[in-house]
């Protein structure tokens, strides 16, 4: 029995000047994760991971970490269609816009107010949850902005080609983001948008999500797993 292993990078640089590389606790993320998959994970047979620096950062600290245990671990194919979706493009969008959205508002006026780091993150949360839904429903349209169709089928069509080059016993991992882990999750499990969209809000940082290949097709085993982090270490963002 093979499996499709579906990763999660480590925690990005978030509130910084640049968001796409691993913080140091997201590096230290994903060295537990090659530690934990060292008596977990024995024949690999393809490894891909999207472009983006945090993406290829947590799969080139992983895959460094098993063959630093000899094991034999393939190279790294990149797939862009494993890009996340441009959600800061979407937050900068609705800036604009966001006086229509009175509800809203509130939430930032609650956020400028707080000095409490606990509760800006939770504020800030679920803001950006209702505005990623109101771009799921097409409430956030410009040139600019990839729709959620449009983002679907790039992930879709790169799932396809994972699938399609899989041909014997062994791991199939992918690296990735929240955002296209959950859409080929939701794909294989034929969730709704929505429900998808909601997985894609609790997906934690470095976190597994693990199919079985079996003989009637893919069957999920464990979604969003964090086995290998301490709880002082699970972050979303």
């Amino acid at each position: 029995m093979g499996r499709l292993i579906l990763v999660r990078h480590g925690q990005a640089s978030a509130f910084t000047d640049d968001y796409d590389r691993l913080s140091e606790l997201g590096r230290r993320q994903a060295e537990l994760l090659g530690e934990w998959w060292k008596s977990r994970v024995s024949h690999v047979t393809a490894v891909y991971s999207g472009p983006l620096n945090r993406q290829r950062g947590t799969a080139e600290i992983v895959t460094e970490n098993l063959r630093q245990n000899g094991m034999q671990i393939p190279e790294t194919v990149i797939l862009d269609g494993l890009r996340e979706i441009e959600a800061d493009r979407i937050m900068a969008h609705f800036d604009n816009v966001r006086k229509e959205h009175p509800d809203l508002e509130q939430l930032i006026s609650a956020y400028s107010g707080s000095n409490d780091l606990e509760e800006r993150g939770s504020i800030f949360q679920e803001y950006f949850e209702r505005v990623m839904l109101l771009w799921a429903k097409g409430k956030i349209d410009s040139p600019e902005i990839e729709s959620l169709s449009a983002f679907q089928k790039r992930v879709i069509a790169s799932l396809e080609v994972i699938l399609d080059s899989y041909r014997e016993q062994g791991d199939v991992v992918v690296f990735s983001s929240a955002g296209p882990v959950t859409i080929m999750a939701g794909h294989l499990l034929g969730l709704d948008n929505f429900q998808t969209l909601e997985l894609t809000f609790r997906l934690k940082n470095s976190s597994v999500t693990e199919f079985a290949l079996i003989s009637r097709g893919l069957v999920l085993q464990q979604f969003n797993c964090t086995g290998h982090l301490p709880p002082d270490m699970l972050t979303i963002r």
